[in-house]
């Protein structure tokens, strides 16, 4: 019997598409510890160094992004200190122009004052004069008519 069981599997080929002998599970076993190996050794590392650097560019995004966040808040206040500035600046220009232009007017109307005082003064003074120098001339006048009357009517002296 046993030659006829060695006669029957030596006469099946061997090698064909699917041979189920005791190779199977050593071939599995061999690809399962090749597998454990090749996770422990490189597929767990090489997963955290792409984990760590998914978190430092994650991090790094957040960190950009509250940076961009902080620029554009500092930018407005800036923006804001600058119109807050300008105003300022224009209301300083403003009242000191109207304070200028007030004191211009205020010195313009002294000086016409001043001047009107002035020609008033001296008009009242050349009026003046003019009456002391027709009162002269009223007093020579009459001196010299008296003196030709005088001649008229006596010519030997």
């Amino acid at each position: 019997m046993q030659d006829i069981l060695n006669i029957y599997l030596s006469s099946e080929e061997s090698g064909g598409l699917f041979d189920f002998d005791a190779t199977l599970p050593l071939m599995a076993s061999q690809f399962l510890l090749i597998m454990l190996i090749l996770d422990i050794t490189f597929y767990k590392p090489i997963n955290k160094v792409l984990k760590d650097r998914e978190n430092y560019i994650l991090k790094t995004l957040e960190s950009a992004t509250q940076i961009s966040e902080k620029t554009k808040e500092t930018l407005a206040r800036y923006e804001e200190v600058i119109l807050k500035s300008k105003k300022e600046s224009q209301q300083l220009i403003d009242s000191i122009k109207t304070k200028t232009e007030h004191d211009i007017v205020n010195e313009l109307i002294q000086t016409q004052n001043s001047t009107r005082e002035f020609i008033s003064k001296s008009i009242k003074e050349l009026y003046r004069k003019k009456e002391q120098t027709l009162k002269v001339l009223e007093e020579d006048t009459e001196n010299l008519s008296d003196k030709i009357y005088l001649k008229l009517i006596n010519p030997k002296q």
